[in-house]
């Protein structure tokens, strides 16, 4: 069973760019696991946010 996509637990997607509320990006997403992500927030209508990547230790799965 899936679960509950929550703003408690909403999913990020990382960028080597800011982007700032109500900016338009478009994305080349090609990594399974954020197709993965997209793609089941595009399936519950629920919402991702994109965040700034500055140093490359930023991806990973949190504890």
């Amino acid at each position: 069973m899936e679960s509950a996509l929550t703003l408690e637990s909403l999913p990020l997607f990382p960028l080597g760019t800011v982007l700032f509320p109500g900016g338009v990006l478009p994305l080349r997403i090609f990594e399974v696991r954020y197709l993965d992500m997209i793609g089941k927030c595009h399936r519950h209508g629920a919402p991702f946010g994109v965040v700034a990547l500055t140093r490359g230790s930023e991806v990973q799965r949190a504890p």
